[in-house]
């Protein structure tokens, strides 16, 4: 705080007047309290101008400016090298505007024309289909399709449990068998276990007999142990029992049953290693041994089989369920309908199939050659018609030369506007010397040779007049707006709505505002801050930008943001590239007007 000095001449007219002094000073204090809440820090609520994105139509110009000519000729160009396949005119013949001077071969821009439909036909189908609701006919075989998959499932979980059952049918019997082939006391008669008994018949020639003894006692005891749990398990289970119930006891069912199937093929193993050994040393083979090992060989099958059913109803089960919850998911999604990013999407793919079709049939219109205004054909550089089979004709060459007594422009474009300029677009001129008039042209002829002036290359064009007007005179002034591209229906938001951060586009959208709301120019305060969303912009005018994605039609957006100070006012536009607008081709409104016109 800056604090000031009293000269002594005040301080000593203050002691005079005491009485004076404290009723200055207290006017002060007063003011200087009153200043503060009167006027705070200025602050006060944020107030913002407002507009609503909408469907319109966006018009972008180049412009350039030259003079009127009496008369003239130009030089009819391909765009387009080919065959010539057809001569419409010869030297003198007097053509109309748009009238078919020469085609060229169109074969691969007719094949592209014709893809482009059919693709653009698909995406209309997809996407009339993805909108269309559902029918009452789809819906009810959705549920019956939802019905007999869960029928199915039911069915798979009845399925399961009975190979469990099945399997409890057969596995005792395989328990049991193991056990008496290595714990019984049958063939030893010294109370031996009969797997010493084994071991000791070929010990003492082939000592790795007990590595399969002692793999075939470890396989067993981790069957029986499963086994035991399991056959609990299942006793205490119920075919009635939940989903989640049945499933684990059939996943540990498998798993039990796997588990015996591994202990009979390690015994198996075992003996099969002890009667190979007797053959070797021409010991004749047991009939014991030959008994074991063919109730093993039974029991390997009836595991095989268990193990085989016990995994196709699992199989089952999982398929069944998969089943269920798609056509479960099927029926939701008929019945919610298309999801509003899918149908952007849909719409998007659309859009761009309707440009491939613009853009293949402005390919194809490169060859027919057109007359680009009423005259006379004053040259003609290919063969006649009777001989054109042998002639073609290059991109940019000259193929005829046709002269006009109407009057044209000739104006100077850059070399940043000509690579936006062709022949065929519409443009509007206007006249210094004419106050009130502005008349429609078509560009004729545009150089394809740049003239270079002190370092700036500029380029030529020839504007055609649709209209004469007499007061229109040689060597006149003339500014003209050649329109470089239009696009209608398209959802448009003024260009000051639309912000940028970190290298992305977004714009403030206003929630729960009216949109008669929005003339209010002043401002207008807002319940919550505005919104934020990201967007993809297309075509920019002077005023307007089109969007293509993240807002809606209808939407309220915010345009500019007045500061919460009273002295201050920010706006929130963020810069665009600016491009001219011709509304005089689509509106009403003349040049100089927005370059849209709302739907």
């Amino acid at each position: 705080m800056k604090i000031d000095i009293i000269p002594k001449t005040v301080i000593q007219t203050i002691r005079l007047h005491k009485k004076t002094a404290v009723i200055i000073v207290a006017v002060v204090a007063l003011a200087i309290f009153g200043g503060v809440k009167i006027f705070g820090d200025g602050t006060t609520e944020s107030k913002y101008v407002l507009a609503v994105a909408e469907k319109g139509t966006i018009v972008t110009s180049v412009t350039g400016s030259g003079q009127v000519s009496a008369s003239s000729q130009v030089e009819l160009s391909p765009k387009v090298s080919g065959d010539v396949v057809y001569v419409g005119v010869k030297v003198g013949d007097e053509v109309k505007k748009g009238d078919l001077i020469v085609r060229l071969d169109a074969k691969d821009a007719l094949k592209s024309v014709r893809d482009a439909e059919i693709s653009l036909q698909s995406a209309q189908i997809a996407y009339d289909k993805l909108i269309k609701p559902a029918d009452e006919i789809s819906i009810m075989q959705a549920k019956n399709n939802l019905s007999r998959s869960q029928e199915s499932l039911l069915k798979a979980y009845d399925d399961g449990y009975d190979a469990v059952s099945n399997n409890f049918l057969s596995m005792p019997t395989i328990m049991t068998g193991l056990k008496d082939i290595l714990h019984g006391k049958t063939i030893g008669g010294f109370e031996q276990e009969n797997h010493d008994v084994y071991e000791n018949m070929v010990y003492s020639y082939a000592p790795q007999v007990r590595n399969y003894e002692e793999t075939a006692l470890a396989k067993y005891q981790t069957a029986y142990d499963a086994y035991t749990k399991n056959l609990n398990d299942y006793k205490s289970s119920d075919r009635f029992g939940t989903k989640e119930e049945i499933r684990l006891l059939i996943e540990e069912t498998y798993n039990t049953t796997r588990a015996i199937s591994d202990a009979v093929k390690s015994s198996n193993d075992f003996l099969s290693f002890i009667k190979a050994e007797m053959n070797d040393k021409d010991i004749a083979t047991p009939v014991f041994l030959t008994t074991d090992l063919a109730n093993l060989s039974s029991y390997m099958t009836k595991t095989a089989t268990s193990t085989s059913s016990l995994l196709s109803g699992k199989t089952s089960m999982t398929s069944a369920e998969i089943s269920a919850e798609e056509n479960a998911q099927k029926l939701a999604d008929l019945q919610s309908g298309a999801d509003d990013l899918d149908i952007a999407s849909q719409n998007l793919s659309l859009q761009q199939r309707k440009n491939s079709l613009a853009d293949a049939n402005e390919k194809l219109a490169n060859y027919y050659i057109r007359a680009p205004f009423d005259g006379v054909i004053a040259q003609m550089n290919i063969e006649d018609a009777a001989s054109i089979s042998s002639d073609s004709v290059s991109s940019g060459s000259s193929i005829a030369t046709i002269v006009t007594k109407k009057k044209i422009a000739e104006i100077s474009l850059n070399e940043v506007d000509i690579a936006k300029v062709k022949t065929g677009q519409k443009a509007t001129l206007t006249f210094d010397a004419v106050d009130d008039l502005a008349i429609t042209g078509e560009v004729a002829e545009v150089d394809a040779i740049g003239k270079t002036s002190q370092g700036v290359v500029s380029y030529s064009a020839k504007i055609a007049f649709d209209t004469q007007d007499d007061r229109i005179k040689s060597g006149m002034s003339v500014s003209v707006a050649i329109i470089t591209e239009i696009k209608q229906d398209v959802l448009i938001v003024p260009s000051s709505a639309i912000k940028s951060q970190g290298g992305a586009s977004y714009i403030q959208i206003a929630e729960g505002i009216a949109s008669d709301a929005i003339l209010d120019q002043n401002g207008m305060t807002l319940a919550s801050l505005p919104k934020k969303a990201a967007i993809e912009t297309g075509l920019e005018s002077d005023e307007y930008t089109e969007i293509i994605s993240g807002i809606n039609n209808g939407d309220v957006v915010v345009i500019k943001t007045i500061s919460g100070t009273s002295s201050k006012t920010t706006s929130t536009s963020s810069t665009t590239k600016t491009t001219n607008t011709t509304p005089s081709l689509i509106t009403s409104g003349g040049p100089g007007g927005s370059g849209m016109m709302p739907r």
